[in-house]
């Protein structure tokens, strides 16, 4: 089963050519990454999924149901990836520089999703 899930993955993130610009492939990395970002902590809270449904949304223009349909194989392909290396160098290769720092800010916006929940003295220091 896991060679399954790894050859659907290859499948989809490998470019059949340099010119082309696989949105799908760029839209499941960058919700792999958000997604990841959301798992860094013990806890995962509906804020931060909140989050990346909307930047999801944002990002790529799509409908709720597409959204709902790339969260779930993105926490899928998360949770099967042994590493991320496929999908950040799927980023470095097929966007310019403004949409990678645009991406790292997506992921910062997780990150701080779940802010309220962070102790003052944290809150302080990043304030800083």
């Amino acid at each position: 089963m896991l060679n399954k899930v790894s050859d659907f993955l290859s499948a989809i993130i490998t470019p059949t050519s340099i010119e082309s610009r696989p949105e799908h492939t760029l839209q499941l990395a960058t919700a792999v990454l958000l997604i990841e970002v959301m798992r860094s902590d013990t806890d995962s809270t509906d804020h931060e999924l909140a989050t990346i449904l909307k930047i999801l949304k944002e990002r790529f223009d799509l409908s709720d149901a597409e959204v709902a349909q790339l969260s779930k194989l993105g926490h899928q392909t998360a949770t099967a990836a042994n590493d991320f290396h496929q999908f950040t160098s799927l980023i470095n290769r097929e966007l310019k520089f403004p949409e990678r720092v645009r991406i790292i800010e997506y992921m910062w916006q997780v990150a701080y999703a779940d802010s309220h929940r962070w102790s003052p003295l944290v809150c302080q220091a990043l304030n800083q």
